[in-house]
């Protein structure tokens, strides 16, 4: 029986890249591919997390479920805050968590787990800036978008 992260898609790219960043070789994949206008948070998420010690490999598993609860938490409380009946609120939690496509994504080393995080988290923040009209709570959904849609672009194309 296998155990660890799934690797589909665009997970090995992930992976490379954070062992390039844990290399100090910057934002690499496969030591030779630039990387650019792909999302580097989550690579920087897992070199960070591995603590330098730790293989990113080992790591991406940990992080998404970490991820996943954090979304599950997130959705709750803003669906607690907004709906009028806490069954309601923990019905619809219970389905974000039970969600199969949602538990079948962050189950691989996939950024998208964590665009859904910081998009939920920017949805509650705008939520609470229309509720009281808190200027804090509009810049911090506009950090969580800016940290959601953020793409790496390489040097050369800065000039």
């Amino acid at each position: 029986m296998n155990y660890g992260v799934v690797l589909v898609a665009d997970a090995p790219v992930y992976l490379s890249v954070a062992d390039s960043l844990r290399a100090g070789t910057g934002f690499a994949a496969f030591s030779d591919w630039n990387y650019s206008l792909w999302p580097p948070l989550y690579p920087m998420l897992l070199a960070a997390a591995s603590l330098y010690v730790f293989d990113p490999h080992d790591v991406a598993g940990p992080l998404n479920a970490g991820i996943l609860g954090l979304t599950v938490f997130a959705v709750g409380h803003c669906l607690r805050r907004y709906l009028r009946h806490r069954f309601l609120a923990v019905v619809a939690a219970l389905s974000v968590t039970l969600s199969i496509p949602l538990t079948t994504i962050a189950a691989a080393a996939l950024t998208e787990p964590l665009f859904i995080l910081l998009a939920s988290l920017a949805l509650a923040q705008t939520a609470r800036f229309l509720d009281n009209g808190k200027i804090w709570a509009l810049e911090l959904a506009a950090a969580q978008t800016g940290l959601a849609l953020l793409r790496a672009t390489p040097a050369a194309s800065w000039r």
